[in-house]
């Protein structure tokens, strides 16, 4: 009687390939995964800035075309596009701009990524570390809830405009 030879790879063999084929997959996706996050999550942080920038220039246009402008104040506000001044009522955290990363009011039920902004002013007198005379520190924030960030981030700006 012969015996044939054995042809192919035993039960265990392909098992084994499967596994280590696995963890090679997973360890990609997972790659791509964080990858995709965080350039997600630098696009939004990108957009916060260019959001601040926009204030500031927003702030300095009123600022410019009268020194008695009521951006001159201790109190909390923020910018629409075309330099429409937003104020806070009084007892409460900031005036909020909602925006979306264009500048623009986002549509109701929009789903994409919002941003808050604020402004805060300080006068050369105040507590805030502003040392120099005729002059208005500002603090500009903005908040969004991201899709590439667990939980709020984040992004602030200090200007100073001088009287």
């Amino acid at each position: 009687m012969r015996h044939l030879a054995q042809a192919g790879d035993t039960i265990i063999e392909v098992l084994i390939a499967m596994a280590i084929i696995s963890l090679v997959l997973a360890g990609a996706f997972l790659t791509t995964r964080n990858s995709q996050n965080a350039v997600l999550n630098s696009q939004e942080h990108a957009a916060g800035l260019q959001l601040i920038e926009s204030q500031i220039e927003q702030l300095r246009s009123v600022a410019s075309a009268d020194s008695q402008s009521p951006v001159f104040t201790t109190s909390k506000f923020c910018m629409y596009q075309g330099s429409q001044i937003n104020w806070t009522a009084p007892n409460t955290p900031a005036a909020q701009c909602v925006q979306d990363n264009s500048g623009s009011q986002p549509p109701a039920g929009s789903t994409a990524v919002t941003y808050t902004l604020s402004i805060k002013g300080c006068i050369s007198t105040g507590h805030c570390g502003n040392p120099i005379a005729n002059s208005y520190l500002y603090t500009i924030v903005a908040q969004w809830y991201g899709a590439g960030a667990s939980g709020k981030a984040q992004e602030q700006m200090v200007y100073r405009l001088y009287q």
